[in-house]
């Protein structure tokens, strides 16, 4: 929700038209959660800066972003992971279905 406005239904509704828009705020939240300082040692997380890169990847194979839309994302990809700490010390990738995940929390 930004300023009243659903992104991810604005996205579903027109891809082609609202991809864009809708990749790039989940750029800035996902620099917001990286750079937010935990009071724990370790943070958890849904997904990061590096799962946008599977998204842009797959909307440009599917011709849902323009070429030039494509490379706005991954200069701005690059750019926050060479200049905000973000690092990383463990991913881990789950493959399941979400009600299997749901029942295991």
């Amino acid at each position: 929700n930004v300023a009243g406005t659903n992104l991810l239904d604005l996205m579903y509704t027109n891809p082609k038209r609202y991809s864009f828009l809708f990749q790039s705020y989940v750029n800035i939240s996902m620099i917001k959660i990286h750079v937010y300082k935990s009071t724990m040692p370790y943070k958890i997380m849904e997904r990061s800066i590096y799962s946008t890169r599977c998204f842009v990847e797959n909307m440009k194979r599917t011709k849902i972003l323009s070429d030039v839309e494509v490379e706005v994302l991954e200069d701005w990809h690059d750019w926050c992971t060479q200049n905000v700490n973000i690092e990383a010390d463990l991913m881990i990738y789950l493959r399941t279905s979400p009600e299997v995940a749901y029942q295991r929390i």
